[in-house]
């Protein structure tokens, strides 16, 4: 098959409408999976790669794919009014992006596996002022006979 056509999968109800090459679904289309959700995008031998969007009820990913999963750069909105923006690896968050909660709360970092790892600009801490205070005071080593041993600097 080459060219525009449709197939439904009996088991599932699923329904592919969309460009085809040598039997595959390569270029523009749309596949609709009933009860998981539905994407609109580009297909490289049967699998989602390119951009295209995935929208179901638990939220939107509107970005790249590569071989069937969510790779490179890309946002995906929660049904609950979060979003993250940034990049993808393996179908995780991974690498830089930001996560919005709906509260307005956010973390700016780098993430590792879909994990926040750390923050891309922490934000400036003051430190109390006694530590200040000891910072400023030269710090005297208490002087042993056997230094070397006790761990101590001499």
């Amino acid at each position: 098959m080459h060219g525009q056509g449709s197939f439904r999968w009996k088991e599932k109800g699923s329904m592919y409408e969309g460009e085809y090459v040598e039997g595959f679904m390569e270029g523009r289309g749309k596949m609709t999976i009933p009860g998981e959700g539905v994407y609109e995008g580009q297909f490289l031998r049967g699998q989602r790669h390119g951009v295209g969007t995935w929208t179901s009820s638990s939220g939107t990913y509107q970005g790249e794919y590569a071989r069937g999963r969510r790779e490179g750069l890309g946002t995906l909105s929660t049904g609950d009014g979060c979003v993250y923006e940034g990049t993808w690896r393996r179908g995780m968050f991974h690498g830089e992006g930001v996560w919005r909660w709906a509260d307005g709360r956010r973390f700016e970092g780098v993430f590792k596996s879909a994990c926040p790892c750390s923050p891309l600009s922490p934000p400036p801490r003051q430190p109390p002022a006694a530590a200040r205070a000891a910072r400023l005071q030269p710090r005297a080593w208490p002087r042993r006979a056997h230094a070397g041993r006790s761990g101590q600097p001499p």
